[in-house]
């Protein structure tokens, strides 16, 4: 066998990957299922986690927890506040209903932040004549430098349920169901259980 055929199986398997729907967890599809199956958390930096726990026809719900952090004050970790999304087929939808909210968790710590600071003047040109290059006339202008400056940093650990409408948005042949909270994505795969099956029927005939 050429040493070059097995490289061309990786780069068409690499390929294909690249190719196919991003996917973190695989479950059932519940419209098939009947059940959500558990556990299905998906994680992410700094604590922020998804949870799906609700798919029906009615409507599909995640349990999500985030954080955010800002110097001087706290920041707005209300759920309500915060950009909320689902896509299904292809389709983002932001109708999101807001069932349960936990109350933030504030915590802090400090560190510095960058400040601008005038650092003296500096002498520029801002007229300069096209034939000689002379420069015609001369203005002085402050000079910024950077420092850093201790400060309280503010971080707040939010989360709760939250629902969108189905309707038909999510069905029994969707691949895959996703959410979206201040553009950190969670990836639901949803693995039919009636291919399978019918797949084992026409494999005993």
């Amino acid at each position: 066998m050429s040493k070059t055929f097995p490289c061309l199986l990786l780069l068409m398997s690499l390929a294909s990957i690249g190719c196919s729907k991003r996917m973190d967890v695989i479950i059932r599809n519940p419209l098939q299922a009947g059940v959500v199956d558990q556990p299905n958390t998906i994680e992410r930096r700094d604590g922020w986690q998804a949870t799906l726990v609700t798919l029906d026809p009615d409507r599909v719900c995640f349990d999500v927890t985030f954080s955010l952090r800002q110097a001087n004050t706290p920041p707005d970790a209300s759920l309500a506040s915060q950009a909320l999304a689902m896509q299904a087929d292809g389709h983002w939808y932001r109708d999101a209903q807001v069932m349960e909210v936990r109350q933030p968790e504030i915590s802090t710590y400090q560190g510095t932040v960058p400040q601008q600071y005038q650092a003296g003047t500096v002498t520029e040109c801002v007229n300069r004549d096209s034939n000689s290059g002379q420069c015609n006339r001369w203005e002085e202008r402050p000079r910024y430098e950077t420092r850093y400056v201790p400060a309280t940093f503010y971080q707040a650990v939010g989360g709760g349920v939250v629902c969108f409408p189905n309707q038909g948005r999510v069905t029994t042949t969707s691949e895959r169901v996703a959410f979206s909270i201040n553009r950190v994505p969670f990836r639901w795969g949803l693995e039919s259980i009636v291919a399978e099956t019918s797949g084992g029927e026409e494999a005993s005939n």
